[in-house]
């Protein structure tokens, strides 16, 4: 088993709509026992967010987040980016959206800080798929399990962030 600072961390973000603001971000990686470690967090939204003019009612339908629950259940943007500069600091993130990065930088920009790790631009996609050739992983078993893995995708952040981690764990172990 690879030291678990070895293994990448998978991230997802999901916003208010698509050229919205991000509302839960999450995270998930392969600790040094093998084991999945994840954490979620819905995002309370920033007084000068107009989150109103960005809400859209099909993402909330999608990802069954309210903006009351947002506004009730949610961290502030301080707590979050605090977390996560002190659990991945040094990491190297990967996500299967490209707009996941500008919305884990919302985070990081409302917050007043920067990230202590690398949000990575070379998909998670792309990154499994060379790690499973290079191990020898079979890539017809490979496309198979990435099939299954990837037909949970829930448009919910830790679900879908375990499911990269959980794929990765498949072909390098």
């Amino acid at each position: 088993m690879l030291p678990e600072s070895t293994h990448p961390v998978f991230f997802d973000c999901e916003a208010s709509g698509l050229h919205g603001v991000v509302i839960e971000i999450a995270w998930a990686f392969v600790d040094g026992t093998g084991e999945i470690v994840s954490e979620a967090y819905l995002v309370k939204p920033v007084d000068d967010w107009d989150i109103e003019a960005v809400w859209d009612e099909a993402a909330e339908a999608m990802h069954h987040l309210t903006l009351g629950q947002l506004r009730s259940h949610g961290k502030p943007v301080w707590d979050i980016a605090a977390r996560m500069n002190g659990a991945l600091s040094g990491r190297d993130l990967y996500s299967d959206s490209p707009f996941d990065e500008a919305w884990a930088l919302q985070i990081f920009d409302a917050a007043g800080m920067e990230p202590t790790f690398t949000l990575r631009r070379l998909g998670a996609d792309q990154l499994v798929t060379q790690a499973a050739a290079q191990s020898g992983y079979d890539l017809r078993r490979y496309r198979e399990a990435r099939e299954v893995a990837l037909a949970v995708l829930a448009h919910r952040a830790e679900p879908d962030a375990r499911a990269w981690a959980e794929l990765w764990h498949l072909v390098v172990k």
